[in-house]
């Protein structure tokens, strides 16, 4: 018998907090990998992986669908509080779908709900787990955008599955021409030369291991790129739709919609008067 939803949400938070007991831990004892603590914890660091990452999935479109709910009961616009009504009902098929997924992985047998084993159980097919972190883990897609610096316009735009790299979008988001500022995670040798290919010059922020690395400059770097940071963090991250195809389409219009925005402000101070 499945047990009540409270109680089971309580076993699955007593899970999370276990496996941040374990990650502390085991950061702790990185420098003794070799004895049988370090071993038998991280063994069991690994087994919650999973299930955790899940429960935050979980619990991130809980606070989404708490979020759209009070859209719909708001004062103001009816078409609004619709739209509102229409993406809780889809947030909470989301749900649904997530522990339905992992539930039929394990009925055949497998150990884990990887990027390997999901296009056999997820509705959507074409998405994939990925992550920034240990902890922001997220199944889906990924938007790679190219920002015009002189306006916050959106340039270009492409979407990949989660686990697709970064530099590995870049051939489709790299402008032709100037100065490109980019992350961290573009600090590789397939980058630049994707920037060499069209004609455009590296101002990437330097890993901390890259022995070309100068601090000072890197630091200019992030403070000229940080007002754009802006326009990645405003534009919607949840996709409405399944299938590679639908996802891309709702990225194109979000950007001529950001576009659009900008245009109102932009387009009068241009034509303003000296």
């Amino acid at each position: 018998m499945a047990l009540p939803r409270e109680p089971l949400l309580n076993q699955l938070r007593q899970r999370e907090r276990r496996y941040v007991e374990l990650e502390q831990r085991v950061a702790q004892l990185a420098s003794a990998s070799n004895t049988p603590e370090y071993q038998q914890l991280s063994k069991e660091l690994a087994q919650l992986k999973e299930l955790v990452m899940l429960v935050r999935t979980y619990q991130r479109i809980e606070r989404e669908v708490l979020e759209t709910e009070q859209l719909i009961h708001a004062q103001g616009d009816a078409d609004l509080r619709e739209l509102a009504r229409d993406e809780a009902v889809s947030l909470r098929q989301q749900q649904t779908a997530l522990w339905e997924e992992r539930d039929r992985a394990i009925k055949d047998g497998e150990t884990t709900l990887n990027n390997l084993v999901v296009p056999k159980y997820a509705a959507d097919k074409d998405a994939r787990w990925g992550a920034k972190s240990k902890n922001n883990i997220w199944f889906g897609y990924k938007r790679h955008t190219a920002v015009d610096m002189r306006h916050g316009l959106i340039e270009k735009t492409a979407v990949t599955p989660a686990n697709v790299l970064d530099f590995k979008a870049l051939k489709h988001i790299c402008p032709n021409q100037g100065l490109v500022f980019m992350d961290k995670l573009y600090d590789c040798k397939e980058a630049d030369l994707v920037l060499q290919i069209h004609g455009c010059h590296s101002a990437t922020i330097r890993k901390n291991n890259n022995k070309t690395k100068q601090k000072d400059l890197d630091r200019w770097r992030s403070s000229v790129r940080m007002p754009f940071e802006g326009v990645f963090s405003k534009l919607k991250k949840r996709a409405r739709y399944r299938g590679l195809s639908k996802v891309v389409f709702q990225n194109f219009f979000a950007s001529i919609v950001h576009n659009l925005k900008k245009a109102v402000a932009i387009l009068p101070r241009e034509a303003a008067p000296a």
